[in-house]
């Protein structure tokens, strides 16, 4: 089976550019508590799918160069950024097996490093000198922000519709991974239709991805996520797995942990079922590019698969 790690090992080369990149542009900071917070948080490194998918449909179509790895070192560093500021809107303690850098280095601290790594990404992908993906990225960014507070104010709303939840992963989640296929679709200058599949794809995959995550937010039993499990219970996120116990707690009048201790493999297989049918759509997708794209499919497979 192929994992993650024997992917990446296909652009192993132009990844290590980009963790270069990350690096160089982290650490230009003129004052030392930044450059303290991001040394910090480059003790660990996080799984740069987004990344990954940037430089494989470059070097499918049109080959990498150094706009694709400042591309995916500025889409991996948007990322991060969302990361340091959900942490501190979670009151998370641990991220990727590491304290959380507002946890570290103070709430304060922990707004600003988020705010200039932001601005950091930015300007690297500005430095592309191509106003179409500045646009898209910021977009996404947009949609990232309005997703996160849709989410922070509907905490404890176990009454949310499925649409309204499905409205929230895809602009806080899958517009990042969608922003990350069209752009690299117009750094390659792929055709509209490509683009659009693409597009389709990497929506599909962030809906995986947050499904999965929701999932094991729940019932993780390897630490696959690095943090604390049932924290989006604790704090009120609403999650399909947390909608679906809410839904039978109502029926029976029990509690929603309850539920989730004793319905587990009613929700693992429901859960399993919207990704298997997600799964297949952007599956198809794929299939329907006119190059061929084996290795989005394999990122598809190691996503899928991380609920078992």
């Amino acid at each position: 089976m192929t994992t993650l790690l024997t992917l990446k090992k296909e652009i192993q080369n132009e990844l290590n550019a980009v963790n270069d990149f990350i690096q160089s542009t982290l650490l230009s900071a003129d004052t030392k508590t930044l450059n303290d917070i991001y040394t910090h948080t480059l003790n660990t490194q996080g799984k740069q799918i987004r990344a990954s998918i940037i430089l494989l449909i470059s070097k499918i179509t049109h080959g990498i160069n150094d706009h694709t790895k400042k591309l995916a070192a500025g889409i991996e560093l948007i990322h991060l950024a969302s990361l340091i500021h959900d942490d501190i809107i979670d009151n998370a303690d641990i991220r990727r097996n590491i304290e959380t850098v507002h946890k570290k280095f103070n709430v304060n601290n922990g707004i600003i490093s988020g705010v200039h790594c932001y601005a950091l990404a930015l300007k690297l992908i500005t430095s592309i000198r191509n106003i179409d993906i500045v646009s898209i990225i910021s977009d996404s960014v947009i949609d990232l922000c309005e997703g996160e507070c849709v989410q922070v104010n509907e905490r404890f709303n176990f009454n949310i519709s499925e649409p309204e939840y499905w409205r929230i992963v895809n602009k806080k989640t899958s517009a990042l991974f969608k922003a990350s296929c069209i752009c690299s679709g117009h750094l390659n200058q792929l055709n509209e239709t490509d683009i659009h599949h693409l597009a389709l794809f990497g929506e599909l995959l962030g809906d995986i991805f947050q499904l999965t995550d929701d999932y094991l937010d729940l019932f993780d039993k390897k630490n696959q996520l690095s943090k604390k499990v049932m924290q989006d219970l604790a704090i009120g996120d609403i999650s399909l797995p947390i909608l679906l116990a809410a839904k039978k707690a109502n029926e029976t009048g029990r509690e929603i942990e309850t539920i989730l201790a004793t319905h587990k493999n009613d929700i693992a297989t429901t859960i399993k079922n919207q990704i298997t049918a997600r799964k297949t759509t952007a599956e198809s997708n794929i299939n329907a590019l006119s190059f061929n794209a084996p290795q989005l499919i394999q990122i598809l497979d190691i996503v899928t698969k991380r609920v078992a």
